[in-house]
């Protein structure tokens, strides 16, 4: 069995924090994409509205901390937790993005 971790979404650009560098010299970005769509679910059409925690490192980061806030995107990656006491707390990791405006 393959044990798969992907994720792909389109949003648009919400927030962003300061570029970051860690001490090991790599850039990192905190960022918020909000997602709104429309999903089937059991043959039902369901309003989906989330805003995803994210956060880009290295050249991912430095080309996504130019964007400005309003930018439609469509990000992948995959799913992190926030930390030990925080397993259920989701974080995005974006490797990619394409820009869509």
């Amino acid at each position: 069995m393959t044990k798969s971790n992907r994720v792909l979404l389109y949003g648009t650009l919400i927030e962003k924090q300061t570029l970051r560098v860690t001490p090991a010299g790599i850039p990192v970005l905190e960022l918020v994409v909000l997602h709104e769509s429309e999903q089937l679910e059991n043959d039902t059409p369901r309003r989906v509205t989330l805003e995803a925690p994210a956060r880009a490192s290295g050249p991912v980061a430095e080309a996504l901390s130019k964007l400005q806030i309003g930018q439609e995107l469509k990000v992948a990656g995959f799913l992190v937790s926030m930390g030990q006491k925080f397993r259920r707390r989701l974080v995005l990791h974006i490797e990619q993005y394409e820009l869509l405006n």
